[in-house]
Protein backbone atom coordinates (compact mmCIF):
# COMPACT_ATOMS: atom_id res chain seq x y z
CA UNK A 1 0.00 0.00 0.00
CA UNK A 2 3.20 2.59 0.06
CA UNK A 3 2.74 4.96 -2.67
CA UNK A 4 5.78 3.94 -4.21
CA UNK A 5 5.01 0.72 -4.27
CA UNK A 6 1.85 1.72 -6.56
CA UNK A 7 3.69 3.78 -8.58
CA UNK A 8 6.07 1.20 -9.56
CA UNK A 9 3.38 -1.48 -10.02
CA UNK A 10 1.28 1.25 -12.29
CA UNK A 11 4.75 1.46 -14.19
CA UNK A 12 5.68 -2.19 -15.02
CA UNK A 13 2.20 -3.39 -15.00
CA UNK A 14 2.48 -7.74 -14.79
CA UNK A 15 0.49 -10.08 -17.20
CA UNK A 16 1.79 -13.22 -15.40
CA UNK A 17 2.48 -13.27 -11.75
CA UNK A 18 5.46 -14.59 -10.48
CA UNK A 19 6.25 -17.22 -7.87
CA UNK A 20 6.63 -15.68 -4.42
CA UNK A 21 8.29 -18.19 -1.91
CA UNK A 22 7.99 -15.75 0.87
CA UNK A 23 8.98 -12.47 1.63
CA UNK A 24 9.11 -9.97 4.56
CA UNK A 25 8.33 -6.08 4.92
CA UNK A 26 10.47 -3.89 7.10
CA UNK A 27 8.33 -0.71 7.63
CA UNK A 28 10.25 2.52 6.23
CA UNK A 29 13.25 0.47 4.70
CA UNK A 30 11.47 -1.84 1.84
CA UNK A 31 10.65 -5.34 1.44
CA UNK A 32 12.71 -8.66 0.08
CA UNK A 33 11.59 -12.13 -0.19
CA UNK A 34 12.20 -14.64 -2.81
CA UNK A 35 10.66 -14.96 -6.20
CA UNK A 36 11.14 -17.53 -8.68
CA UNK A 37 13.78 -19.15 -6.40
CA UNK A 38 15.90 -15.58 -6.40
CA UNK A 39 16.20 -13.45 -3.57
CA UNK A 40 15.22 -9.84 -4.11
CA UNK A 41 15.16 -6.59 -2.20
CA UNK A 42 13.22 -3.69 -2.90
CA UNK A 43 13.72 -0.29 -1.14
CA UNK A 44 16.16 1.93 0.74
CA UNK A 45 19.76 1.34 -0.32
CA UNK A 46 21.99 -0.66 2.10
CA UNK A 47 23.69 1.48 4.78
CA UNK A 48 27.19 2.41 3.15
CA UNK A 49 26.17 2.45 -0.19
CA UNK A 50 23.57 5.25 -0.28
CA UNK A 51 25.26 8.47 -2.53
CA UNK A 52 23.41 11.84 -1.87
CA UNK A 53 21.21 12.27 -4.52
CA UNK A 54 18.28 14.83 -4.83
CA UNK A 55 15.20 12.56 -5.10
CA UNK A 56 13.17 9.80 -3.91
CA UNK A 57 15.18 6.59 -4.63
CA UNK A 58 13.70 3.14 -4.58
CA UNK A 59 16.44 0.52 -4.51
CA UNK A 60 16.69 -2.69 -5.87
CA UNK A 61 18.98 -5.53 -5.39
CA UNK A 62 19.16 -8.77 -6.88
CA UNK A 63 21.29 -11.93 -5.45
CA UNK A 64 22.61 -9.43 -2.97
CA UNK A 65 23.97 -7.32 -5.68
CA UNK A 66 22.98 -3.68 -6.70
CA UNK A 67 21.09 -3.33 -9.89
CA UNK A 68 19.72 -0.42 -10.49
CA UNK A 69 16.84 2.28 -9.04
CA UNK A 70 14.04 4.40 -9.68
CA UNK A 71 14.31 7.90 -9.08
CA UNK A 72 10.42 9.58 -7.86
CA UNK A 73 9.89 12.98 -8.14
CA UNK A 74 7.48 15.29 -6.25
CA UNK A 75 4.00 16.41 -7.68
CA UNK A 76 2.25 18.52 -5.65
CA UNK A 77 -1.35 19.48 -6.20
CA UNK A 78 -2.54 22.35 -7.42
CA UNK A 79 -4.59 22.89 -4.27
CA UNK A 80 -1.68 22.25 -1.78
CA UNK A 81 -0.12 25.98 -1.61
CA UNK A 82 -3.60 27.20 -1.05
CA UNK A 83 -4.04 24.84 1.60
CA UNK A 84 -0.79 25.20 3.17
CA UNK A 85 -1.10 28.42 3.53
CA UNK A 86 -4.96 28.39 5.17
CA UNK A 87 -4.08 26.26 7.76
CA UNK A 88 -0.64 27.61 8.47
CA UNK A 89 -2.90 30.90 9.51
CA UNK A 90 -4.79 29.22 12.61
CA UNK A 91 -2.63 26.30 13.31
CA UNK A 92 1.61 25.09 13.80
CA UNK A 93 2.47 22.93 10.83
CA UNK A 94 5.14 20.40 10.27
CA UNK A 95 5.88 18.28 7.36
CA UNK A 96 7.31 14.56 8.69
CA UNK A 97 8.59 13.11 5.77
CA UNK A 98 10.69 9.79 5.42
CA UNK A 99 12.25 10.76 1.80
CA UNK A 100 15.63 12.97 1.78
CA UNK A 101 15.54 16.77 2.38
CA UNK A 102 15.81 17.02 -1.63
CA UNK A 103 12.14 19.50 -1.61
CA UNK A 104 13.55 21.28 1.65
CA UNK A 105 13.73 24.76 0.20
CA UNK A 106 10.00 24.13 -1.87
CA UNK A 107 8.47 23.03 0.94
CA UNK A 108 9.89 25.98 2.93
CA UNK A 109 8.29 28.73 0.27
CA UNK A 110 4.91 26.62 0.47
CA UNK A 111 4.52 26.74 4.41
CA UNK A 112 6.42 29.55 5.77
CA UNK A 113 9.44 29.84 8.41
CA UNK A 114 7.63 28.81 11.20
CA UNK A 115 7.05 25.19 9.95
CA UNK A 116 8.65 22.69 11.11
CA UNK A 117 10.41 20.28 8.52
CA UNK A 118 11.93 16.99 9.31
CA UNK A 119 13.16 14.40 6.44
CA UNK A 120 14.95 10.63 6.86
CA UNK A 121 12.28 10.20 9.29
CA UNK A 122 11.44 6.53 9.78
CA UNK A 123 7.88 5.34 11.89
CA UNK A 124 9.25 5.15 15.22
CA UNK A 125 10.70 8.67 14.54
CA UNK A 126 6.90 10.30 13.51
CA UNK A 127 5.82 8.63 16.51
CA UNK A 128 8.08 9.74 18.99
CA UNK A 129 7.46 13.37 17.52
CA UNK A 130 4.09 13.61 18.40
CA UNK A 131 4.36 12.09 21.47
CA UNK A 132 6.70 14.74 22.21
CA UNK A 133 4.62 18.19 20.76
CA UNK A 134 1.82 15.66 23.48
CA UNK A 135 3.64 15.96 26.31
CA UNK A 136 4.35 20.04 25.93
CA UNK A 137 0.27 19.64 25.89
CA UNK A 138 -0.52 20.44 22.69
CA UNK A 139 -3.62 18.73 20.52
CA UNK A 140 -1.57 17.03 17.57
CA UNK A 141 -4.22 16.33 14.36
CA UNK A 142 -1.97 13.97 11.48
CA UNK A 143 -3.03 13.58 8.39
CA UNK A 144 -0.94 10.86 6.21
CA UNK A 145 -0.93 7.69 4.43
CA UNK A 146 0.56 4.56 5.87
CA UNK A 147 2.31 5.40 9.07
CA UNK A 148 0.07 3.27 11.53
CA UNK A 149 1.63 4.13 15.16
CA UNK A 150 1.64 8.11 14.33
CA UNK A 151 -2.02 8.12 13.13
CA UNK A 152 -2.94 5.95 16.21
CA UNK A 153 -1.21 8.17 18.68
CA UNK A 154 -2.08 11.58 17.27
CA UNK A 155 -5.49 13.32 18.87
CA UNK A 156 -6.78 13.01 15.58
CA UNK A 157 -5.25 10.64 13.32
CA UNK A 158 -7.08 11.15 9.05
CA UNK A 159 -5.68 8.55 6.79
CA UNK A 160 -5.01 9.70 3.53
CA UNK A 161 -6.61 7.14 0.84
CA UNK A 162 -6.81 6.89 -3.52
CA UNK A 163 -9.25 4.24 -3.70
CA UNK A 164 -11.82 3.62 -0.88
CA UNK A 165 -11.20 0.03 -0.78
CA UNK A 166 -7.54 -0.31 0.18
CA UNK A 167 -6.60 -0.88 3.43
CA UNK A 168 -6.03 1.93 5.59
CA UNK A 169 -4.28 2.17 9.22
CA UNK A 170 -6.02 2.63 12.07
CA UNK A 171 -7.01 5.93 13.05
CA UNK A 172 -10.25 8.29 13.48
CA UNK A 173 -11.12 9.12 10.10
CA UNK A 174 -10.29 8.85 5.87
CA UNK A 175 -10.20 11.26 3.52
CA UNK A 176 -10.23 10.75 0.25
CA UNK A 177 -6.97 12.19 -1.37
CA UNK A 178 -8.83 14.50 -4.22
CA UNK A 179 -11.10 15.69 -1.33
CA UNK A 180 -7.43 16.51 0.48
CA UNK A 181 -8.19 20.58 -0.45
CA UNK A 182 -11.60 21.09 1.93
CA UNK A 183 -9.43 19.81 4.63
CA UNK A 184 -9.55 23.10 6.23
CA UNK A 185 -13.50 23.37 5.88
CA UNK A 186 -13.82 20.01 7.32
CA UNK A 187 -11.87 21.32 10.40
CA UNK A 188 -14.38 24.52 10.76
CA UNK A 189 -17.25 22.32 10.03
CA UNK A 190 -16.45 19.83 13.40
CA UNK A 191 -15.57 23.27 15.37
CA UNK A 192 -19.08 24.48 14.06
CA UNK A 193 -20.73 21.06 15.52
CA UNK A 194 -19.25 20.53 18.31
CA UNK A 195 -20.72 23.55 19.48
CA UNK A 196 -24.17 22.68 18.43
CA UNK A 197 -23.70 19.27 20.20
CA UNK A 198 -22.75 21.55 23.27
CA UNK A 199 -25.82 23.81 22.70
CA UNK A 200 -27.88 20.81 22.87
CA UNK A 201 -27.04 19.00 25.56
CA UNK A 202 -27.34 22.29 27.76
CA UNK A 203 -30.55 22.60 25.91
CA UNK A 204 -31.43 19.13 26.91
CA UNK A 205 -30.18 19.89 30.66
CA UNK A 206 -32.75 23.02 30.86
CA UNK A 207 -35.27 21.07 29.42
CA UNK A 208 -35.43 18.32 31.93
CA UNK A 209 -34.65 20.76 35.11
CA UNK A 210 -37.87 22.62 33.79
CA UNK A 211 -40.03 19.43 33.59
CA UNK A 212 -39.16 18.21 37.11
CA UNK A 213 -40.06 21.12 38.85
CA UNK A 214 -43.51 20.52 37.49
CA UNK A 215 -43.32 16.67 38.23
CA UNK A 216 -42.20 16.97 41.39
CA UNK A 217 -45.64 19.96 42.21
CA UNK A 218 -47.62 17.27 40.70
CA UNK A 219 -49.00 20.20 38.13
CA UNK A 220 -48.55 17.61 35.19
CA UNK A 221 -50.47 15.37 34.19
CA UNK A 222 -49.36 11.95 33.57
CA UNK A 223 -50.53 12.13 29.79
CA UNK A 224 -49.06 15.65 29.09
CA UNK A 225 -45.63 13.87 30.63
CA UNK A 226 -46.32 10.89 28.29
CA UNK A 227 -46.46 13.49 25.32
CA UNK A 228 -43.76 15.67 27.03
CA UNK A 229 -40.76 13.08 27.10
CA UNK A 230 -40.87 11.78 23.64
CA UNK A 231 -40.95 15.51 22.34
CA UNK A 232 -38.03 16.71 24.22
CA UNK A 233 -35.59 14.06 22.65
CA UNK A 234 -36.96 14.77 19.29
CA UNK A 235 -36.54 18.50 19.80
CA UNK A 236 -33.28 17.97 20.64
CA UNK A 237 -32.60 15.86 17.31
CA UNK A 238 -34.43 18.05 15.15
CA UNK A 239 -32.51 21.74 16.94
CA UNK A 240 -29.15 19.52 16.19
CA UNK A 241 -29.83 18.54 12.48
CA UNK A 242 -31.23 21.76 11.65
CA UNK A 243 -28.44 23.91 12.82
CA UNK A 244 -26.12 21.67 10.96
CA UNK A 245 -27.61 22.31 8.29
CA UNK A 246 -27.97 25.54 8.33
CA UNK A 247 -24.55 26.22 9.36
CA UNK A 248 -23.02 24.16 6.57
CA UNK A 249 -25.06 25.72 4.16
CA UNK A 250 -23.84 29.48 5.75
CA UNK A 251 -19.82 27.85 5.14
CA UNK A 252 -20.92 26.63 1.55
CA UNK A 253 -22.09 30.39 0.63
CA UNK A 254 -18.96 31.67 2.09
CA UNK A 255 -16.86 29.60 0.17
Amino acid sequence: NHPLSKALAAHFPVSEKPAVQGFKEYPGKGIEGFVNDHWLWIGAAQEGTQKKIAATTVHIRFENQDTGKFLFSNHYRKSVPELLQTLGKSYRLSVISGDNNAEMQRLRRLTGDKTTLLFHQKPEDKLHYIQSLQQKGEKVMMIGLNDAGALKQSDAGIAVSEQSNNFTPASDGIIAAKQLPLLDKFIRLSKMNRKIVLASFALSVLYNVIGLYFAVQADLSPLIAAILMPSSSLSIVLLSFGASNIGARLMRLEW
